[in-house]
């Protein structure tokens, strides 16, 4: 009897989208941002310009503003920084209707001058549903720890907006 009834508020929960709509969002807003990372990874700009609103704007770790086009155009490759591998931790995913939350820790290694580097920074990222698809609208990133050759890391001002 127990299990029928289990079954039952499973079905209608299903049925009214009261769990599954929540959970495949969430499961919706974990690819987008998987894609989101690959496409900084490979250089992939016109994966961003999907990803990406048109007004998108990301308030770096130095506190500078990014507009989509500049970040799409900070993604060409460079003789001096080849990004090697990402990944986000402790991804933690919140919806509220048609705007979706994320917070968690992003981390990148590659090499930089012919050197290894890692940048580990926390980050807010903030969707919202439009045409269709979960659209990153605005992103913020802060705590930003870099190591290169092993030692922390302070960027030149001149190397901040690269």
């Amino acid at each position: 009897m127990k299990m029928k009834i289990l079954g039952f508020l499973l079905i209608f929960a299903c049925n009214t989208g009261l769990h599954c709509q929540s959970s495949s969002r969430e499961a919706e807003i974990r690819a987008t941002e998987k894609r989101w990372d690959n496409a900084l990874l490979v250089g992939d700009g016109a994966a961003l310009k999907e990803i990406l609103s048109d007004d998108f704007v990301l308030t770096d770790a130095s506190g500078t503003m990014v507009t989509k086009a500049a970040l799409i155009e900070g993604l060409k490759p460079s003789k001096s920084k080849q990004r090697k591998s990402n990944h986000t931790e402790d991804a933690n995913v919140r919806i509220y209707g048609d705007t979706a939350v994320v917070t968690g820790l992003y981390v990148e290694d590659g090499i930089y001058n012919a050197k290894p580097y890692r940048i580990e920074t926390r980050y807010t990222d903030v969707y919202v549903w439009q045409d269709h698809a979960w659209r990153g609208v605005a992103a913020h990133s802060s705590g930003q720890k870099i190591t290169l050759d092993g030692r922390p890391y302070v960027p030149e001002e001149s190397e901040k907006k690269h």
